[in-house]
């Protein structure tokens, strides 16, 4: 039975059977002794059931209050959960953007740098190169043979780019003229010029390489 349903019991009992502790069933005055004595200990047992009711009923609105309460201290944990992540997260957000910020800033200083680091670099690279003197390539040429030339480097130095011009011979009476030899110090290069009617051996070859300057002119040792 419901707390509400005692009560509601008790207040019914009080208002047809008992006023002011006398029963209203009996129209005599005084009351007689069994009515007082049955009045009497009707009340206690009222006031008992009362107390009792207002316990549970206090009961009721503590857990009411308390499941209240809970619930209240449940969101607001959750809520400051969910700030601290999205702080957590917007930190995380702002350093990545530093870190983005920082590292294209690095990227443009080096884009800035790279046109004089690349003119550093290469006049490094000629500054490093060794200096070739004409002085440094000398040559000699020898006739071993009727058609047969050979050109000897008798300098201190590789020569490269070297070029034999026979003027204007016929190409067709040269085999393995050099164009683009590369001649090292002490070396040769072994060529043929072929003479015929109406267009001799030529007197002097020109010897031109990358870094001589002005080409080196050979005569051609004669034939007996």
């Amino acid at each position: 039975m419901t707390n509400f349903a005692v009560k509601g019991q008790l207040r019914y009992a009080l208002a047809v059977g008992v006023s002011d502790g006398v029963a209203k069933s009996h129209d005599r005055w005084p009351p007689c002794g069994p009515c007082l004595v049955s009045a009497a200990s009707y009340r206690p047992a009222m006031t008992m059931a009362l107390e009792a009711g207002d316990w549970a009923g206090w009961i009721g609105v503590f857990v009411a209050v308390l499941t209240v309460a809970l619930s209240l201290w449940q969101q607001r944990r959750q809520a400051r959960r969910q700030i601290e992540a999205d702080d957590i997260a917007r930190r995380h957000a702002d350093s990545a953007e530093r870190r983005a910020l920082a590292t294209e800033e690095a990227l443009q200083r080096l884009i800035e740098r790279l046109p004089a680091a690349v003119q550093a670099h290469a006049e490094a690279q000629i500054a490093a190169q060794p200096v070739r003197h004409a002085e440094a390539v000398s040559w000699e040429l020898d006739r071993p043979k009727k058609n047969v030339f050979v050109l000897r480097n008798t300098g201190s130095e590789v020569a490269t780019g070297v070029q034999v011009d026979v003027g204007d011979h016929p190409k067709g009476l040269t085999r393995q003229v050099p164009e683009d030899a590369v001649v090292r110090k002490g070396e040769s290069t072994e060529f043929m010029v072929l003479g015929a009617w109406g267009a001799p051996v030529p007197r002097e070859f020109r010897v031109s390489w990358e870094g001589g300057g002005e080409a080196a002119v050979l005569p051609v040792p004669s034939w007996d």
